[in-house]
């Protein structure tokens, strides 16, 4: 009864990711990844990442790393730049007018830093 009930929610869920942009670690076995995703007219724009194994897909789910939105508005522009400083390192840069809704400093074995622009 409780994987039913699972399996209707996850068919119900009105968000989806839109295309995105992958950036590989300079080894190639990881990759950042830079979406929007969509929750219907009543939830505004935003830009997520996930910091995911380069072989697999990007889920049908919230950035694992980080999520921000115009702040009703007042950041115009959205945007996030990715820079790998290492294997296990990335730097992200990001409007500093956006609102963070996230802000992971560690996934898996990277560290991961920001800067606000």
């Amino acid at each position: 009864m409780l994987a039913m009930s699972f399996l209707i929610f996850d068919a119900c869920d009105p968000c989806e990711n839109e295309p995105s942009v992958g950036y590989p670690s300079p080894d190639g076995t990881l990759k950042v990844v830079v979406f929007e995703r969509g929750c219907g007219a009543t939830v505004g724009s935003n830009v997520q990442m996930s910091l995911l194994q380069s072989s697999k897909p990007l889920p049908n789910e919230a950035g694992n790393t980080f999520v921000m939105d115009s702040n009703q508005g007042a950041s115009a522009l959205q945007y996030i730049y990715v820079d790998w400083t290492s294997n296990n390192s990335v730097r992200i840069t990001y409007p500093g007018n956006a609102r963070v809704v996230k802000q992971e400093k560690r996934v898996g074995s990277v560290d991961v830093t920001y800067v606000s622009k």
